[in-house]
């Protein structure tokens, strides 16, 4: 049976619980009446088991604004997920949802790409309600409570980015799972070299990369080729008005004003308002920059999380962190 699932896709829910069964031996069954859940570039439902057990199904939005997703773009942010995922679950402590199955490409039984992974435990820490922790009346759960609960987040945190860091790849990239199960560094698929439809300029160097200097050079480049496809804006134009006083005729005045009318205009007769030429100065002054950020890598490359706000950690009641995602 292909479902609709709201506006976000059609795909085949009859295979999908088929895998479910064949992953988990229990019966499943999705809610295809509740509305998924959507984030900046994918969406999710519920897997449920007649055992209470919940999973994931998350596959890629084809629409969203400010990118423009291409099947390459797709399948490599599908199979680079996947397998940090992976990576982490075999190489780390961090808890991170397991994954059961994935697809980077539309051929597959259930017709979209897909991960299938275990739901994360708890809640979001955005969800955490700190005022309800807090008692200035003495009422109530106090301010060192309050505290403790803070710190004990950072401390757990703090080991978890610890373990990311000691991480060393060999090139600066993105992860992505080898045929035998092994992992290499390919594209990198940072943000930057991504949205605002910058994974469609053809130009970029996109890695892996040897140094960081590479990198940053790829940032800049990306960054300086979307600002040149911008329109001009009229506030990248600033001019003084003339003065009739200041000119000694009025043919010379009404001669500077036309210059100062056309040249204020520029923007106006382009649909935008974005200051592309400030963008592009940016872009020059970024790239003078490099060589004092760049640094010589000491033994490899840290994994880092690129997303890592208090809406991807998960905590269960006691403030544990039991679960990262994205």
């Amino acid at each position: 049976m292909v479902c609709r699932i709201f506006k976000y896709a059609y795909f085949n829910v009859d295979a999908l619980l088929s895998l479910a069964y064949a992953l988990h031996g229990r019966a499943a069954w999705c809610d295809m009446a509740t509305a998924p859940r959507a984030g900046s570039l994918n969406w999710t439902i519920f897997v449920y088991f007649e055992d209470g057990v919940k999973w994931i199904f998350r596959a890629p939005r084809l629409k969203i604004k400010h990118f423009v997703p291409d099947c390459m773009s797709i399948r490599s942010m599908v199979a680079s997920e996947a397998a940090t995922l992976k990576y982490l679950k075999k190489h780390t402590t961090i808890p991170v949802p397991e994954v059961y199955s994935y697809k980077a490409t539309w051929n597959n039984q259930i017709g979209i790409p897909y991960i299938l992974m275990s739901r994360a435990p708890g809640y979001p820490l955005s969800d955490y309600d700190w005022s309800n922790d807090v008692s200035e009346t003495g009422d109530g759960p106090s301010w060192s409570r309050f505290n403790e609960g803070k710190g004990k987040l950072m401390t757990q945190l703090g080991g978890f980015v610890s373990q990311l860091l000691n991480i060393r790849l060999d090139k600066i990239g993105s992860l992505f799972e080898n045929p035998d199960g092994t992992f290499r560094v390919g594209e990198c698929l940072s943000p930057s070299l991504v949205w605002q439809s910058r994974n469609t300029l053809e130009t970029i160097n996109r890695g892996p990369f040897s140094s960081d200097t590479e990198y940053f050079e790829s940032l800049i480049s990306a960054f300086t080729l979307h600002a040149k496809g911008l329109p001009l804006a009229q506030e990248a134009f600033f001019a003084p008005i003339p003065k009739q006083d200041e000119y000694p005729t009025h043919d010379s005045y009404k001669s500077a004003l036309e210059r100062w009318s056309h040249f204020v205009a520029i923007g106006q007769k382009i649909d935008s308002s974005k200051n592309r030429f400030s963008y592009c100065i940016a872009g020059q002054l970024l790239g003078g920059m490099i060589p004092s950020l760049s640094v010589e890598a000491q033994g490899g490359f840290p994994l880092l999380h690129p997303d890592l706000h208090w809406g991807n950690i998960f905590v269960d009641d006691d403030l544990n962190i039991t679960c990262l995602i994205d």
